[in-house]
C-alpha cells in the first residue's frame, strides 16, 4: 500500500471517530473513493492499536464496522459499505452496553 493512501485512510478513520453522531455516512460518502477492501483493513489495525491504548469504544466501533464489510465484493464493497454503515451507525453508537 502506498503511504499517501495509507495517510488519506487514516485521516478518514479520523473523522469518523471525531465526527458527531449520525455524520459518519457524510464523511463516508465525500471520501467515497477510499472506502475499499484496504480501508476497512487499515480499520482493524487501527482498532487493534486503539484497544491497546485503552480506547476501548473507538476500538469497538472500529471492530464492528470491520467485521461487518470485510467480506464484500470488492468492486460493489463502497456502495454497501456506505449503506450498511448509514443503517447501522446509529444503532451501535447508542447501544448502552459499552
Amino acid at each position: 500500500m502506498e503511504q499517501q493512501r495509507l495517510k488519506e485512510y487514516l485521516s478518514l478513520i479520523q473523522k469518523l471517530l471525531a465526527c458527531p453522531q449520525g455524520e459518519e455516512w457524510t464523511h463516508l460518502k465525500h471520501h467515497e473513493e477510499l472506502v475499499d477492501a484496504q480501508f476497512v483493513q487499515v480499520m482493524e489495525q487501527v482498532a487493534t492499536q486503539l484497544t491497546r491504548q485503552g480506547d476501548r469504544e473507538a476500538a469497538i466501533f472500529l471492530l464492528d464496522a470491520y467485521w461487518r464489510w470485510r467480506g464484500f465484493d470488492v468492486e460493489n464493497f463502497s456502495r454497501s459499505f456506505l449503506k450498511i454503515f448509514t443503517e447501522k451507525t446509529l444503532m451501535f453508537r447508542n447501544d448502552e452496553q459499552f
